[in-house]
């Protein structure tokens, strides 16, 4: 929004600014309900960065879902989503490890 009340001496002089439908104070952040963190920035507006952290390197076997009411995304199984997803020896994947799997083909 236009500070109308110093327009005369500073024309484009941004005192807060608009995301879907809210007003926020320059400098203020927010983080919207599909895990964007958002700042009201001047001169330009607002500017948004993804928070949610997702697995990248998992088996065909799973899929990654983003828990309810979270920013965090898991790898889960893909026949059911309450199950992890196990890679080797049955042990979990922790963030970092490479999948490769030890285990032999099936048939």
């Amino acid at each position: 929004m236009l500070d109308v009340a110093g327009a005369s001496q500073h024309p484009l002089i941004y005192t807060s600014c608009e995301y879907t439908g809210q007003v926020y104070g320059i400098g203020e952040s927010w983080i919207t309900s599909d895990c964007y963190q958002c700042v009201c920035m001047e001169p330009f507006g607002v500017g948004c960065c993804d928070l949610a952290t997702k697995p990248v390197d998992y088996p065909e076997w799973c899929e990654v879902i983003r828990k309810p009411d979270s920013c965090t995304s898991v790898a889960v199984m893909r026949v059911n989503h309450k199950l992890p997803c196990l890679w080797g020896q049955g042990r979990l994947r922790t963030a970092g490890q490479p999948w490769k799997s030890d285990n032999g083909p099936l048939f």
